[in-house]
């Protein structure tokens, strides 16, 4: 169980990191532009990324063994 624990951390720890440096860029595209349609486009592409990746990634989980697919 305590590797799953440092999973879960690690994950929870990779997950605040990518919000935070999503949001620093997103905001400092406003800054620099000072233009709303640039910042949701950056909130476009973000959100279209993570749609096709998840749909992606998720199949390759769906398919495997879940120890398989957590190694790689």
């Amino acid at each position: 169980m305590k590797t799953f624990y440092q999973v879960l951390a690690n994950a929870l720890a990779a997950s605040l990191t990518n919000m935070f440096v999503w949001f620093a860029v997103t905001f400092w595209v406003y800054l620099e532009t000072k233009s709303v349609l640039a910042t949701s486009v950056m909130a476009g592409i973000y959100l279209a990324t993570v749609a096709i990746s998840g749909l992606f990634l998720g199949s390759i989980v769906d398919h495997n063994p879940k120890k398989r697919a957590m190694m790689g």
